[in-house]
Order: C-alpha cells, then structure tokens, then sequence
C-alpha cells in the first residue's frame, strides 16, 4: 500500500511521535495562532475561523490523497474545516491555543492508533 511505499511503516511509532508531538504544535501555532487568533485581532472573528479552516484542510489536501481515493479525500476535507472551526471556536473563547492544541493531539494520537489497527489488519 501507500503508506509503506513512502517508509511510514517501518517507523510508524517515531512518525507517529512526531505528528503528535511537533506537527500538532506547529500546527496549531500557525493554523489557529497566526491565522486564526492574529487575523481575528486585525479583521473579524467569523472570517478568522472560516480562513484558518480552510487552510488547514487545504493543507491536509496532498498528504491524504497518497493515502485516499479522490472520493475520501472530499470527505477528509469537509472533516478538517469542520474540525478547523471546532479548534477555531476554542481558541477565539480562551484566546490561547493551548486547548485545542491538547484536542488536536488527542486526536492525532486516537488517529495514529487507527492507522496502526489498519496496518497490522
């Protein structure tokens, strides 16, 4: 399959650490961080979660379709805007990325843990 074409499978764990971990953390400070809680400060906050959003869905765009038909990529698209807002909405309330950050990890690692399910399946 695709994913041990691109040598994920042979260090799924270290992967894993590292997309829980950094990509998360970098992640948030540039999704929900500078577009989100800095535009908000400089436009409105409706724009600033809808533009966050969807460009971290968009980002997400050329990593699932190595893994997803076009079909599953539409429908992992339209789960990360709405994901995107969720995240969005709780840093626009605490004006901090700190919970969402903790969200996003917990789901990585719950993503991370399905992704191992399938591999041995």
């Amino acid at each position: 399959g695709h994913i041990t074409n691109i040598g994920v499978a042979e260090n799924y764990w270290l992967v894993s650490a590292y997309i829980v971990l950094v990509n998360c953390t970098l992640e948030e400070l540039f999704f929900r961080g500078m577009c989100g809680l800095k535009l908000e400060e400089n436009s409105n906050r409706t724009f600033a979660i809808l533009y966050s959003s969807t460009l971290f869905a968009v980002y997400h765009i050329p990593m699932m379709s190595q893994i997803f038909p076009v079909y599953l990529v539409i429908v992992c698209f339209v789960a990360l805007f709405f994901t995107g807002i969720i995240f969005a909405m709780l840093n626009s309330k605490t004006k901090n990325i700190y919970n969402a950050w903790l969200v996003h990890a917990c789901t990585n690692i719950a993503l991370q843990y399905f992704g191992y399910l399938l591999m041995e399946a």
